[in-house]
């Protein structure tokens, strides 16, 4: 019998969402919430507990997952902005599976006109507030975005002063001041 080929098709609950499910939570950061089907629902309806002002600003996000046979490879969801000029990869899952997330990508890249292609921008309700890529935990998803022309920003801040070691006193009771 010939090979099964993967075929990439629209998300269909009663079919795909155990699979889906699983692979998400395959992804999970520890720390992270199971992802759960209401969680995947809240996602699907293009809603989130966290960054919603986002979340309204899209159209309606697509769903679609890359099977072979009846077996779920990968699954990814995406939308184009109100205004059409940014398409989002909200959130993408394959258990880092070169060749699954390769297609994935490919689909999404082929599937928008927008002349601003971002990925990963903010939290979904598939996770507790997570925002990003989670490169360290998803080294071949960062990869195969980056080796299809996306580039990685580091936009996060977090406030800190660096206080130089050596000029500090170790005397108990010592007082340091800012500049």
């Amino acid at each position: 019998m010939g090979k099964s080929l993967n075929q990439i098709v629209s998300y269909n609950e009663d079919r795909h969402s155990a699979a889906v499910l699983e692979l998400i939570n395959a992804d999970r950061l520890i720390g992270q919430p199971y992802c759960d089907l209401s969680m995947l629902r809240l996602a699907q309806s293009g809603q989130s507990e966290v960054d919603s002002g986002w979340w309204m600003e899209l159209k309606s996000p697509v769903i679609e997952v890359l099977e072979r046979g009846s077996k779920v490879l990968g699954v990814m969801s995406y939308a184009e902005h109100q205004n059409g000029g940014i398409a989002q990869l909200l959130w993408l899952h394959a258990r880092e599976n070169d060749d699954a997330i390769s297609a994935l990508v490919d689909k999404f890249l082929s599937s928008t006109t927008a002349p601003t292609i971002q990925a990963f921008q903010f939290a979904s309700a598939l996770t507790c507030g997570l925002e990003a890529l989670p490169v360290a935990a998803r080294p071949s998803t960062h990869a195969t975005l980056m080796g299809k022309g996306f580039s990685a920003t580091d936009l996060w801040r977090y406030m800190h002063f660096t206080t130089p070691l050596r000029e500090l006193s170790t005397q108990e009771g010592a007082l340091i001041k800012g500049r």
